[in-house]
């Protein structure tokens, strides 16, 4: 019995630090990619037309902003987040020196 209680708790310890090492892991990987946790900044505010205030969410570690805000059935819609970096560039390119605006 007490040999069966032993082997069960190795077992155990192993598939725990397995799961610890893989997500240590994980982590190294996600940094690699660029991408990292989110700094997020909630600014409350109305919208042309909405009847509710909305919550927009900028995510300032990734460039993104997206919204919340309560629908008809007083649970929270989102908005899908917008990369605001594309926005930004696409702005840039449009109106820069040396090119005739549209």
């Amino acid at each position: 019995m007490k040999r069966g209680i032993l082997w069960t708790l190795v077992v155990l310890n192993v598939v725990l630090f397995a799961g610890l090492a893989l997500r240590l892991s994980s982590h190294d990987a996600l940094a690699q990619a660029g991408r990292r946790p989110g700094e997020y900044t909630l600014i409350p505010g109305d919208a042309t037309g909405a009847s509710v205030g909305i919550v927009y969410v900028l995510d300032e570690a990734n460039g993104t902003l997206g919204a919340i805000a309560p629908d008809n059935n007083d649970k929270l819609g989102a908005m899908e987040p917008i990369n605001l970096a594309r926005i930004f560039e696409a702005a840039v390119n449009q109106h820069a020196p040396g090119r005739p605006r549209r």
